[in-house]
C-alpha cells in the first residue's frame, strides 16, 4: 500500500465518490465531508486489502481497479466474486465492531485506488451527520446480500428498490408472450410450495408476474442480486447476470427462469452455466431458458454487433476452413432502412462455397462443434438465415450433456421472443 496525496488525479477520484453516494439521497454537505477526509492510497495486483478475521480500523471506497472477494470455509477460501468501483469495503467491521468478514485482494491483471477514512474520522462524520449512518448501512447490506448470499427473496428485494416503478407494465407492453409463456408452460408444473429461482437481466421481472398471478407464492420467490446496488440506483433499468454468483449455494430450488443469461456471457462459459444451474435444481427440477432477442445491431454505426454466439461461431468456421471466408463477416448485413431491423443473411460467398465445394465438418469434429456446423452448413445450402436454429440445437446440446431434458420450446422471431423449458432428469450431473 502506497499513499497518493500528491496524485493529480485524485480529484477525480472524490468527485466519483461523492456521485456515488449522491445517489443515495445524502446531504451534499455531508457527502462533500465525507469525502473530503478520505485519504487516497494505492494497492499492487495481488495485494490483500482486508483479510478476513483481522482489524483494520477504516473504511475503504474503490474508486479504481477491480478486488476479488473470498471468504474462508471449511479450511478453504471460496470466492465470492468480483467487485468495481465504486464500491464501500469494512463499514459492517464498524458498525458492529467485529473483524474484517472477508478477504479482498487487488485483482491481477491492474493495481487498484482506494479512499480510504479512518474509523476516528468516519465518527466525527457521524457525529456532524447522523444520516450518513442509515445510508451506508444500507449500502453495506445490499453489498453483503450481492457477495455473499448470492440471492434474495423477491419481496425483500423489491423493498430494497423501493417498489419505485411499475417494470411490469412496460415490459407487458414490449413481450406480451412473457407472461403467457410463464403462465401456461411453466406454473401448472408448480405448486405454491415450489422455490423459484430468477436469474438474469433485471432481475425481478419474472417474479412480479408469478406474483401477479399467484400472490400467496411470493415467499418462495427469490432473485439473484449480482446487481442489487446498481438495481436500487437504477430500478427502470436491467443489468445482466449469470450464474457464477450461485456457485457457493447449497440452496435448491424447483423452478429456475434464466432472463437473458446465456446473451451475456462467452461462448465457451456455456456448459459451465448449465452445469451451475443444474447443480442449484432439485431432482425433476425445471429450467425455462428466456431470450428475448439473438442478434444485435448498432444502427448509429453502421457496424454490426453480433451476439457473443456468433462471433463463437465464426472462430469454429475459421479454425476449421482457414482462409476460407477471409478478413469477411460469417454474418453480412445490409442496412435498408436506419428505423428498422437490417437485412442479415449468411456471407452469400460462403454460401457458395459451402454449395460449390459440397463442404461437410472433418470428422475430427465432434460434440457441441460439429451439431453448430451441421445446422449452419445446411442453412448455407438452402441460402436460409435462421440464427435461432442454431442457438437452440446449440444450447439444447450442452444442457442434454448435463441430463437436463427438452420439454418445450417456441420462438416468435416478430417479436423477438424465444423460450425453452427443461426438466432435469435423473441421470443429471452437476
Amino acid at each position: 500500500m502506497r499513499p497518493l496525496q500528491n496524485d493529480p488525479n485524485v480529484s477525480g477520484f472524490r468527485t466519483a465518490l461523492m456521485q456515488f453516494l449522491n445517489g443515495f439521497g445524502l446531504d451534499a454537505t455531508a457527502i462533500l465531508s465525507l469525502a473530503r477526509r478520505t485519504e487516497p492510497v494505492a494497492y499492487e495486483p495481488d495485494e490483500v486489502v482486508l483479510a478476513q478475521g483481522e482489524h483494520d480500523p477504516h473504511l475503504y471506497f474503490l474508486v479504481k481497479g477491480d478486488i476479488v472477494i473470498s471468504v474462508k470455509q471449511e479450511h478453504r477460501m471460496e470466492v465470492l466474486g468480483e467487485r468495481n468501483p465504486v464500491t464501500l469495503l469494512g463499514e459492517i467491521s464498524y458498525f458492529n465492531g467485529t473483524p474484517a468478514t472477508a478477504t479482498v485482494v487487488v485483482k491481477k491483471t491492474n493495481p487498484a485506488i482506494f479512499l480510504r477514512l479512518s474509523y476516528d474520522e468516519f465518527t466525527e462524520v457521524l457525529n456532524a451527520y447522523p444520516q450518513i449512518k442509515p445510508t451506508l448501512a444500507r449500502v453495506g447490506e445490499m453489498r453483503v446480500i450481492s457477495q455473499m448470499d448470492g440471492f434474495i427473496g423477491y419481496g425483500r428485494f423489491m423493498d430494497m428498490i423501493g417498489r419505485k416503478r411499475d417494470r411490469l407494465t412496460v415490459n407487458r407492453a414490449l413481450y406480451p408472450y412473457l407472461e403467457d409463456t410463464i403462465a401456461l408452460r411453466l406454473l401448472p408444473q408448480l405448486d405454491e410450495q415450489a422455490r423459484i429461482l430468477e436469474v438474469g437481466d433485471g432481475p425481478g421481472l419474472i417474479c412480479e408476474v408469478v406474483r401477479e398471478q399467484h400472490k400467496a407464492w411470493e415467499p418462495n420467490l427469490f432473485v439473484q442480486a449480482t446487481h442489487l446496488e446498481d438495481a436500487i440506483l437504477n430500478p427502470l433499468h436491467s443489468f445482466p447476470s449469470d450464474f457464477s454468483r450461485a456457485t457457493y449455494l447449497r440452496e435448491r430450488f424447483d423452478a429456475i427462469i434464466a432472463l437473458q443469461v446465456f446473451e451475456h456471457i462467452k461462448p465457451e462459459s456455456i456448459a459451465d452455466e448449465f452445469q451451475r444451474a443444474t447443480a442449484l435444481l432439485k431432482p425433476g427440477g425445471w429450467l425455462m431458458v428466456i431470450r428475448l432477442r439473438v442478434v444485435d445491431v448498432m444502427h448509429a454505426s453502421g457496424t454490426q454487433n453480433t451476439a457473443l454466439f456468433f462471433q463463437g461461431l465464426e472462430g469454429v468456421v475459421r479454425r476449421v476452413w482457414p482462409g476460407l471466408i477471409d478478413d469477411q463477416s460469417l454474418i453480412h448485413v445490409q442496412f435498408v432502412d436506419a428505423d428498422v431491423d437490417p437485412m442479415m443473411e449468411w456471407s452469400p460467398r460462403f454460401c457458395t462455397l459451402v454449395i460449390e465445394r459440397n463442404l461437410k465438418p472433418p470428422p475430427t469434429e465432434t460434440g457441441v462443434e460439429r451439431v453448430l456446423l451441421d445446422v449452419l452448413l445446411e442453412q448455407c445450402r438452402r441460402r436460409e438465415f435462421n440464427p435461432e436454429e442454431i442457438n437452440f440445437h446449440w444450447l439444447a446440446w450442452h444442457a442434454a450433456h448435463f441430463g437436463l431434458l427438452l420439454q418445450s420450446s417456441d420462438q416468435n422471431p416478430e417479436v423477438g421472443f424465444y423460450y425453452q423449458l427443461y426438466r432435469r432428469g435423473p441421470s443429471a450431473t452437476a
